[in-house]
């Protein structure tokens, strides 16, 4: 089977894609050297949007002018800090890009091409493609190509005048799928072909590309695309602020979303699907801390009366809010088994209340909320669970999902009049990390320093950045970075701050020496607002776990009482994090 894909660079400026019927993958320019090619994100969108393959690329340039490294943060902020976006190597000279930074034509060696990669695989990103046209191959001394974790992208465009006009019949022109344009050099088969720079796509000519295979293997190259990306709208600075179009890969990558109960986010995330972009979430998993917030700024002390009791005082709702309950009386709190079991709804409500029950879902209207979903199984309130023994959610059966032989769990534990404690170590100590604000000094705000300083929001040169006091500097980087997450810029450093900081919806990964890649950066940066490691020695976050990142984690576990087996697991990162 052959598939086309464009390649869209900055030429192609006010490109306006035409239906992507015929288009099996695309690639886009990213990043040149160490600019930014700022027609990204626009075709990675729509590739997004239309559930189309895609790949990024860089340009590379001698490493001797702009550092591997240098080239590789590019790389990573012309694609959003998005790791999730697989990267092509751009293996050729450029001697009049009307782009390029300033300093001539750039020749760039072998041996730039694998440390760039390598550079930009540190971040996170699968590189698996390089572009490398062999008339450039045979300048540089045709050097072997295999075995550096490339695949080739071969490209041939023929005889001057180059044909033009459609993809098939530019491809049909150029030889097909026999085309002698396919052999391999370097020690490498092309897997794909670009054919053209002249094929008429859009309202633009462009590059293109020709891929013979399975479309099911393009994930072996490609950033694929989950089908379930149906689009769905979601608040991401608060219900007062407008409404916006996420994916629901998206929605579901927020930090709330993720601290919802499994089953939750199975039965939710199919309903969304099945509304095909009607709704989406607005308000999901909260904290005990964030839940007391919540409630006491929608809640004042009265002296008699009131709608409800905490902590021995009466509290009365505000005039038009919305209630919310208590700390530890909410299905919104981690409390259902160490996760939270409630969403505030947002979209067509009406679409979801007909609807939810199927999936296993209620809308939950008690106090006029409604907006409100929880299980079905479970009763309106967290007191009344826990009288019936906090039973758990049963396994539900989604509606069209193929059938399944496994039986479901009990769901009749012992009864119990506690929440059940939570069992994920990483939620845990999520919950457990300091809230952290202007005028806050110590350990704890180096942490979050260090944190801003790795996230591109504060200068990792300038050592004042790390002196552990809160003060305007950190508060204007913290708010810069809560605006790349779509979160209110209030100068707080909350629970949901950390777990981004951490990515801790992921996981936290044990670490050895030998790892590589961002875990290793945080462990780094951690390690140094410890103590442990020089700030001002850039090779030290360099996300490379070696003799001298394990020499300093083993002083770091010594001086907490720890094993120092210079292996970073559960205990050393609680201690590092919030020890």
């Amino acid at each position: 089977m052959t598939l086309f894909g464009p390649d869209v660079s900055q030429y192609q400026q006010g490109l306006v894609p035409p239906d992507p019927h015929g288009i099996g993958f695309g690639i886009c320019r990213a990043s040149i050297g160490q600019m930014v090619d700022l027609t990204a994100v626009g075709p990675i969108n729509w590739c997004r949007q239309h559930n189309v393959p895609v790949v990024a690329y860089h340009y590379v340039y001698p490493t001797k002018t702009h550092p591997a490294s240098a080239q590789a943060e590019t790389f990573h902020k012309a694609v959003g800090n998005d790791s999730k976006i697989n990267c092509m190597i751009d293996w050729e000279s450029d001697t009049n890009d009307n782009c390029h930074p300033d300093g001539g034509p750039q020749e760039p060696a072998w041996s730039d091409v694998t440390a760039v990669a390598n550079a930009i695989r540190n971040l996170g990103h699968k590189v698996a493609l390089l572009y490398a046209p062999d008339w450039y191959w045979s300048a540089q001394g045709s050097p072997t190509m295999a075995g550096a974790g490339f695949d080739l992208v071969a490209a041939e465009y023929g005889a001057k005048p180059w044909p033009t006009g459609s993809m098939t019949s530019v491809y049909a022109a150029r030889g097909g799928d026999a085309s002698a344009d396919w052999r391999a050099y370097g020690g490498l088969t092309p897997v794909l072909l670009q054919f053209s720079c002249q094929v008429t796509w859009g309202n633009k000519q462009l590059d293109m590309n020709a891929y013979r295979g399975d479309p099911a293997v393009l994930g072996n190259w490609f950033t694929t695309w989950n089908k379930e990306t149906t689009v769905a709208t979601t608040y991401p600075d608060g219900y007062n602020s407008p409404p916006t179009q996420k994916t629901i890969e998206e929605v579901f990558a927020r930090a709330s979303v993720k601290m919802l109960h499994p089953e939750y986010k199975n039965r939710w995330k199919a309903l969304m699907i099945a509304s095909e972009g009607k709704l989406g979430i607005g308000g999901a998993g909260r904290s005990t801390a964030q839940q007391q917030a919540v409630f006491l700024d929608r809640h004042y002390v009265v002296t008699s009366g009131g709608c409800c009791i905490y902590q021995g005082k009466r509290y009365q709702l505000k005039k038009g809010a919305a209630h919310a309950a208590p700390p530890l009386r909410s299905f919104h709190e981690n409390i259902v088994q160490g996760w939270s079991a409630a969403v505030d709804a947002v979209g067509d409500l009406k679409w979801a209340a007909a609807n939810c029950e199927a999936y296993g879902l209620e809308q939950a209207t008690w106090g006029g909320e409604v907006w409100h979903f929880q299980f079905t199984e479970f009763p309106h309130s967290v007191s009344q669970w826990i009288k019936e023994g906090s039973k758990p959610p049963t396994k539900w059966v989604i509606p069209g999902a193929p059938p399944t032989t496994t039986p479901p769990p009990t769901t009749t534990p012992p009864p119990t009049t506690t929440p059940p404690p939570t069992t994920n170590w990483v939620t845990d100590l999520m919950n457990k990390m300091p809230v952290l604000k202007k005028g806050n000094q110590g350990v704890p705000v180096k942490r979050c320093q260090h944190f801003l300083a790795l996230s591109g929001q504060m200068d990792p040169n300038n050592m004042g950045n790390f002196d552990g006091i809160f003060g305007s500097g950190t508060e204007g980087a913290l708010n810069r970075f809560l605006a790349t997450k779509g979160a209110t810029q209030d100068g707080v450093c909350d629970r949901d701050c950390w777990d981004w900081f951490m990515e801790a919806g992921n996981g936290i990964p044990n670490l050895v020496k030998g790892s590589t890649g961002m875990d290793v950066q945080r462990m780094q940066r951690m390690l140094s607002a410890n103590g442990k490691m020089d700030p001002s020695n850039r090779a030290n976050f360099d996300g490379v776990f070696g003799s001298g990142t394990e020499s300093a984690l083993k002083s770091f576990q010594s001086s907490k009482g720890l094993t120092a087996d210079g292996q970073c697991g559960q205990k050393t990162w609680t201690s590092l994090l919030n020890g």
